[in-house]
């Protein structure tokens, strides 16, 4: 459980850094690379 003082810590990071930066964040919601193949890999339940 986070500590009542770090409530909203990361909201306030990011408020900061987009007043700072002058822009907001990435816009990774047009990000559409080219496939570029299938990955040899599995994920099992456990995390292995």
């Amino acid at each position: 459980m986070a500590n009542q003082g770090q409530a909203g810590g990361i909201d306030a990071i990011a408020d900061v850094a987009k007043r700072e930066s002058g822009k907001g964040p990435p816009p990774v919601h047009l990000w559409n690379p080219p496939f570029c193949g299938d990955i040899d890999m599995r994920i099992a339940l456990d995390g292995t």
